[in-house]
């Protein structure tokens, strides 16, 4: 049986042994894997339509639309059986104002064109928010998950040997796409039992958390088996493990007294090993 102790002792140690180098990579999987931006605007829109609904016309048959004229000079023709219903008056801004029965609908037309200028922006938002999501999508699977592939390769690896900052890259160089193909399932799944108030997807988390270092031992297991071992690695571990990594939170506080300095040189490189250390202690 493991312990807390002893595989963050063994973390430690893989860490300092090779110390800028884990540094190196620690602050190149801060900046590659924990910023991404995404941006999109609105440049402007313009909208006009017309309404020539014979039964909501309310009698009008023709109006002279020449914005260019006087509203004195706008002409306005309406069937004899709707006139003595319709009052058409001209507000101080100049525009022209029909109502019926003397009310005006001015209020009505600003109200109405709010409403299409709401249904619009959130059309739009809608739009804007799914284009965001599945060039996210596309981004984690095919450049974040590999490249996270390629941090936990470098810890595994300097556990036993000095590892080099471009074993980064060794996702790319064996058996990508299942690479890319199993960490995609990891994160839906996880996704997924998340939507069960939260807990499940946690638990789940844990559970495929040795996933990318068993891919590292060996890039051609199919994801089936490389869920399946996982799954058995971390039976009866999974709770150990969340207390492992609650162990860290007081580093974490004084990471942040420091503005994350202490974070850089010290703190997430250890726990990137101490990571790895655990696999090296499981799969023993």
């Amino acid at each position: 049986m493991w312990k807390i102790g002893k595989v963050k002792e063994n973390g430690k140690k893989a860490f300092k042994a090779n110390y800028w180098k884990c540094v190196a990579v620690g602050v190149l999987s801060a900046v590659v894997l924990g910023t991404a931006g995404y941006s999109a605007g609105f440049s402007g829109y313009t909208n006009r339509w017309d309404h020539d609904d014979d039964q909501n016309n309310h009698g009008i048959t023709e109006v002279n639309d020449d914005v260019s004229m006087d509203p004195k000079d706008l002409i306005i023709e309406v069937d004899d059986e709707n006139a003595d219903a319709l009052s058409v008056t001209v507000n101080e801004d100049g525009y022209l104002i029909i109502g019926e029965d003397g009310e005006e609908t001015e209020k009505d037309i600003d109200m109405a064109a709010m409403g299409a200028f709401a249904a619009i922006m959130l059309i739009c938002l809608t739009v804007v928010v799914i284009i965001a999501l599945a060039v996210s999508i596309v981004f984690d699977a095919f450049l974040y998950n590999p490249l996270e592939q390629g941090f936990n390769k470098f810890f595994l690896k300097n556990q036993d040997e000095p590892a080099e900052v471009s074993n980064i890259g060794f996702a790319f160089d064996h058996n990508y796409m299942n690479t890319v193909k199993t960490l995609f399932c990891r994160d839906l799944y996880i996704v997924l039992w998340s939507l069960l108030f939260i807990i499940p997807g946690i638990v789940k988390a844990y559970e495929y958390r040795m996933i990318p270092y068993i891919l590292c031992d060996n890039p051609e297991l199919s994801k089936e088996e490389a869920f399946a071992k996982s799954k058995a690695m971390m039976k009866g571990n999974k709770f150990k493990a969340f207390l492992l990594d609650l162990s860290f939170i007081g580093w974490d506080i004084l990471s942040v007294f420091t503005f994350g300095l202490l974070s850089i040189f010290y703190v997430a490189p250890y726990k990137f090993s101490t990571r790895a250390a655990l696999y090296k202690e499981l799969a023993a």
